[in-house]
């Protein structure tokens, strides 16, 4: 299966249950999460204007109608699909698929045929309610349709159980909502704590060990702080000093996926990729407690397990908890597939493709007058005002910081300096912020980054995979000439690990990003940027 001129991704997980209320003219549940997928978009309008014409709601039904036809705005191009796909979404993601390609949507593919296959079986056992189900662990290389296939299932089955409890999900964002959730419960702990030892003694505690996690320490992010007895330990090794001392007492991780599991049913983790040694040691208990606890998993990844946080410190020790928690649990598919379908549908759109369209000026030295001109006719075009009226604010980020940014006076559109970005102690959550407040950032100077820049390449990825996650529109200047040349990737494929790290996960990583800058260089992905925040 191939793109014709643009992906159907993000396809988000809410669509079906939106197009489930539209079916039966039920009011539209305003938390439930945009639509992306121009399919799922046309669908659900048609069902939403069937609705109208035979329902007793008819002025919800018309209303419903209206606000998902502006939708269609993203990919015009598919404004024509019927409502046919009412229907093929509640029988499965294969038959939802059959639809597509007959409708020349897409092309035929063998290597995610299999993927479907095991995807119609899993959706087929959540829709009849057999237990326990399987969860799947997809993996390839990038561009292949990995979480298109997977959007597809969770477009069919809220489609077919509306009542399903689904979440769907970037790795990165997943991981640093369970990091702070763990940090929260340590910090209640440790206050639970000092107020009852106040009580009794009238002295506050200094040194007090629940769990993973050393009360004292400050620097909350760091697992293998020192214990009581003044060891540091990690991953299997705390849950056995743990289970030691506390008995059958849950972990701090095991509690956090509890409170996941009370939440949800489905569980679908997008781009799994393991790149520091704490995220390596919280997943797969994490992952082992979740799947135990009934909860399926669906997740896509760019290696197999085995390959997960390659390079990285002690991983060895690390990484089997997870790998094994992946096997026991979870069917294990390999996308084979050496087709990139964003490059092939930047290159059909490049036959007609002008440069006043273009959003990345590419071989464009630092500091050189061509990208200057670059980016301030971009400011105006975007903000409708030059750059030198723009305002020098503070913008929250994450965990109650600020961030000191050049923003257009309308507030919707940010200007920097990549060492602004990059160069600065900025994590995921921080990009994921800046991409939520603004509806374009622009970035001058975006150097050649190798091996030695390794912190300022891993920022990037992240602002990357914010802004193409969140549809927002990425206007840059950099003396590459293309993506792969961004990023050195065989420097850092061959610069080893350091500070915890796996410099060959963010091989992977960056592997992802440049496919993912093609697409986001298309009109089609601009059009969907504009859309998203209108």
């Amino acid at each position: 299966m191939s793109y014709t001129r643009t992906p159907l991704s993000r396809l988000a997980s809410a669509a079906a249950g939106h197009l489930t209320d539209a079916l039966f003219a039920k009011p539209m549940l305003e938390n439930k999460a945009p639509i992306h997928s121009p399919a799922v978009c046309t669908a659900i309008a048609d069902a939403a204007r069937h609705a109208a014409k035979h329902s007793v709601a008819k002025r919800q039904a018309a209303v419903q109608a209206r606000k998902i036809q502006n939708k269609l705005a993203i990919h015009r191009q598919f404004a024509d699909l019927g409502a046919e796909y009412c229907m093929a979404a509640q029988l499965g993601p294969v038959e939802l698929h059959k639809q597509l390609l007959n409708r020349g949507v897409l092309h035929p593919d063998s290597a995610q045929d299999g993927a479907l296959q095991l995807l119609q079986n899993l959706f087929n056992d959540l829709r009849d309610e057999v237990k326990p189900c399987a969860s799947l662990f997809l993996h390839g290389s990038v561009g292949t349709g990995k979480t298109m296939v997977m959007d597809l299932f969770l477009t069919a089955l809220q489609a077919a159980v509306s009542d399903c409890r689904v979440r769907r999900v970037h790795l990165h964002e997943f991981l640093n909502e369970v990091h702070l959730d763990l940090h929260m419960a340590k910090n209640s702990l440790a206050d639970m704590q000092t107020s009852r030892t106040q009580l009794r003694s009238g002295q506050a505690i200094h040194h007090q060990q629940f769990g993973f996690f050393d009360m004292s320490s400050k620097r909350w992010w760091l697992l293998g702080e020192k214990d009581d007895t003044g060891r540091r330990r990690t991953g299997f090794a705390a849950s056995c000093v743990h289970a030691s001392r506390h008995g059958g007492k849950p972990t701090s991780i095991e509690q956090a996926a509890h409170k996941l599991a009370s939440k949800v049913e489905v569980l679908c983790l997008d781009e799994v990729d393991i790149s520091t040694l704490q995220d390596c040691v919280v997943l797969g208990p994490l992952l082992r407690t979740l799947c135990e606890l009934g909860v399926v998993i669906v997740a896509t990844s760019n290696c197999e397990p085995s390959k997960l946080y390659a390079g990285g410190l002690n991983r060895h020790i690390h990484l089997p908890p997870l790998t094994a928690a992946i096997h026991s649990h979870c069917v294990v598919h390999n996308m084979n597939s050496n087709c990139d379908y964003r490059v092939h549908m930047l290159e059909s759109e490049q036959r007609n493709h002008e440069d006043d369209d273009a959003v990345f000026c590419w071989g464009c030295t630092e500091g050189c007058r061509r990208g200057s001109v670059f980016l301030d006719l971009w400011w105006q075009r975007l903000s409708g005002t030059i750059a030198a009226d723009a305002d020098v604010k503070n913008v929250s980020i994450s965990y109650g910081r600020s961030l000191r940014v050049m923003q257009s006076r309308c507030q919707d559109f940010v200007r920097f300096h990549f060492d602004e970005l990059c160069a600065t102690p900025l994590n995921a959550e921080d990009f994921a912020a800046l991409c939520r407040r603004f509806r374009a950032i622009l970035i001058s100077d975006v150097p050649l980054i190798n091996a030695r820049a390794h912190p300022e390449a891993q920022r990037w990825i992240w602002l990357l995979d914010q802004c193409y996650e969140h549809h927002t529109q990425l206007v840059m200047t950099t003396p590459a000439h293309g993506p792969a040349e961004l990023v050195d990737l065989q420097t850092i494929a061959q610069g080893g690990a350091g500070g915890g790290c796996s410099l060959q996960e963010v091989y992977f990583a960056v592997a992802r990003a440049a496919s993912r800058l093609n697409e986001m260089q298309t009109k089609t992905f601009q059009q969907a940027c504009a859309q998203r925040h209108k």
